[in-house]
């Protein structure tokens, strides 16, 4: 992480440039633990198949960077669930519960619980309204950064209706529609996830 910052300094400053001291700077630190994760290596990802990008073919398709890059992901166990995840929090949350795998049994025992409650042939109405609210429910991490400094988001005409204010008045209403919807499953009080929302 410290080395991403000085490189990106050092790409973007020139040396001695005072103004370099103060670019990429950081508030604080904090440490985090992988207890109850497994530690699972880019070889490991690859040689299972859990995640394994596909790039074009035509060499000209394919970009410097990791957004223009042309890859995508090919047929592996993460590729097989990706579409599920219609929030780009859900992609994030999958994304890392495949490359952080939990060694909790009460977790996975929980998680596993949540699904099969979920995949009810009485809960399937429900279930479609669900992500139907899921999906109308946009990145909050992005909105919070800009409301934070003070901005609305760069490079588009701001109106009322796309502000970061109408943003989250729509990210509160969708989220109470979402409470609602999991509040009409029966026997939703044992499901530890529907708990969470309450």
């Amino acid at each position: 992480m410290l080395s991403d910052i000085q490189r990106r300094r050092t790409i973007q400053y020139l040396p001695n440039d005072p103004d370099a001291l103060v670019a990429f700077g950081f508030r604080s630190v904090q440490m985090f633990s992988l207890f109850n994760s497994m530690f699972v290596n880019a070889d490991t990802l690859a040689s299972l198949q859990i995640m394994q990008s596909e790039y074009h073919p035509n060499s000209h398709q394919r970009g410097p960077t990791s957004a223009t890059s042309g890859a995508k992901e090919s047929l592996s166990i993460y590729g097989l669930f990706s579409h599920m995840a219609v929030t780009p929090q859900g992609k994030l949350k999958l994304r890392r519960m495949f490359l952080q795998p939990s060694t909790d049994l009460d977790q996975i025992h929980e998680r596993q619980w949540a699904i099969s409650f979920f995949l009810r042939p009485g809960n399937i109405d429900a279930l479609y309204s669900i992500r139907k609210d899921l999906r109308k429910i946009k990145d909050m991490r992005t909105i919070v950064m800009l409301l934070r400094k003070g901005i609305d988001s760069v490079g588009r005409k701001i109106t009322v209706a796309n502000s970061v204010w109408a943003m989250l008045q729509k990210f509160a209403a969708y989220s109470l529609q979402l409470r609602e919807s999991l509040r009409t499953l029966p026997d939703a009080e044992t499901v530890d996830v529907v708990k969470k929302v309450n």
